[in-house]
């Protein structure tokens, strides 16, 4: 046997002396990265039950079944835009939002609602409803008898969304508006 094969080489003992001599910084270091990731997983753990209980809170709102559409129940705008306060920087709050929005504009307060598309618009701009939110704008602004003002909003909108499942229905109405 060769007896180079047998020892440990000397990068090994060369190993064991650095760790020897520094002993306590890398005890130091190890506890902090130990910590960060502790904290880390708490943050995380934090942010996935607050999303939980906003998605109940939302879910805990009445609304209207699609066998009565019709009006929307009493306070369930109100309703839609606690949970958007109480649950604000979440998908349910901008889901809420939306959804008070909507409400607004079914119960006939086009100003309100149009305000609210506007909030949802600024507060949750990379949000996947945001079609959904220039199109309520632009609806609003419509059924306040703004046709200028809708006809450039329903264009805002053809333009950054051409792909989007509204797109036909921004079409429509601006065809029915020009």
């Amino acid at each position: 046997m060769d007896a180079q094969q047998t020892q440990p080489s000397d990068g090994f003992y060369s190993f064991l002396a650095w760790l020897e001599v520094n002993k306590r910084k890398v005890m130091i270091w190890s506890a902090a990265a130990v910590v960060l990731v502790i904290v880390a997983i708490a943050v995380i753990s934090y942010q996935a039950q607050k999303e939980r209980r906003a998605s109940e809170a939302l879910s805990n709102v009445r609304s209207p079944s699609t066998a009565s559409a019709g009006a929307p129940p009493a306070g369930a705008a109100e309703a839609y835009l606690r949970v958007a306060k109480d649950h604000a920087g979440t998908q349910a709050a901008a889901r809420a939002l939306l959804l008070a929005a909507a409400a607004k504009f079914q119960e006939g307060a086009y100003p309100d609602a149009h305000k609210l598309y506007e909030e949802f618009i600024r507060d949750y701009p990379e949000s996947r409803w945001s079609p959904q939110a220039y199109f309520g704008a632009a609806s609003a602004l419509d059924a306040q008898g703004k046709a200028a003002d809708a006809t450039k909003q329903f264009e805002e909108l053809r333009r950054r969304y051409p792909n989007d499942a509204v797109a036909d229905e921004t079409k429509l109405a601006l065809a029915r508006l020009y």
